[in-house]
């Protein structure tokens, strides 16, 4: 599956170059657009799927945190690059995302050392990861899990969202390299929560660390919506980034917690 989305990524990524080298047939710039961004393969999944063959359970929430850390060390040198680079040459920009997209993700897929195999551990294993956290479900979907699976979907949204308005307030503002630094604010304020949270020994119950996580983000986006100049939107940023990597390492933790190893 991975091979095909990668293909179908790579197939339209290539076409979105195309069409905004050539500045021609431009009405097939947001379908394209929306082909690479369906298929754009979840490497973030791969691989936090990838350490359960690797890991025991008890290091879930530790190799979680990692994992997130990862993610926070890309968006640290991804977005800030992708702005510079586009300062200069917007389609070179987009050429070198799905460049290293496309080689980031050959490098994770070729990788069998790595590749899970389903049922290596009984699902009573994974299930007592956690004391509380009861045995793994037979169902991958049910209602709380369509609640943590529609926050997720929410906090997707407001990340792009801010990378979007955070390009045309800098721009508005006139200064649209200073993009470069929020991203950079942002995404390293959660790469310090990220290792926080890392190190810490959370007894709590899994479903109640979300919960608080969510409440903790929503509240720390809300600046955003009230701050004017350059100034208060890096504060803003940095203050919005704190809650992201707790949120995406509880929210894993809690599915790897209550699934069973072939799901």
């Amino acid at each position: 599956t991975g091979t095909v989305l990668l293909a179908i990524f790579t197939a339209s990524g290539a076409g979105v170059v195309a069409v905004l080298s050539g500045g021609r047939l431009l009405e097939l710039l947001l379908p394209l657009a929306l082909v690479a961004g369906a298929t754009l393969p979840n490497v973030g999944t791969y691989t936090r799927v990838r350490w359960s063959s690797v890991t025991r359970p008890s290091e879930l929430e530790s190799v979680q945190a990692l994992e997130s850390i990862n993610d926070e060390a890309s968006f640290l040198v991804g977005p800030a690059g992708a702005t510079l680079i586009a300062l200069a040459d917007p389609t070179a920009a987009v050429a070198t995302g799905i460049a290293l997209g496309v080689v980031g993700t050959l490098g994770v897929l070729s990788s069998r050392v790595t590749e899970p195999e389903g049922g290596r551990a009984s699902a009573s294993t994974v299930a007592g990861t956690h004391p509380t956290s009861g045995s793994a479900r037979s169902r991958w979907i049910d209602a709380e899990r369509a609640l943590v699976l529609l926050a997720m979907v929410g906090l997707g949204a407001t990340l792009n969202a801010i990378l979007v308005s955070t390009v045309a307030v800098t721009e508005a503002l006139g200064r649209p390299g200073f993009a470069s630094v929020v991203f950079t604010l942002n995404s390293g304020a959660s790469f310090l929560a990220a290792i926080v949270v890392g190190r810490m020994v959370l007894r709590s119950d899994p479903r109640r660390r979300v919960t608080v996580g969510a409440g903790m983000y929503l509240l720390t986006v809300i600046p955003f919506a009230l701050v004017d100049g350059l100034g208060p939107l890096a504060v803003a940023a940095t203050v919005a980034g704190l809650a992201i990597a707790p949120l995406f390492i509880q929210v894993n933790a809690y599915v790897a917690v209550t699934s069973r190893p072939e799901q």
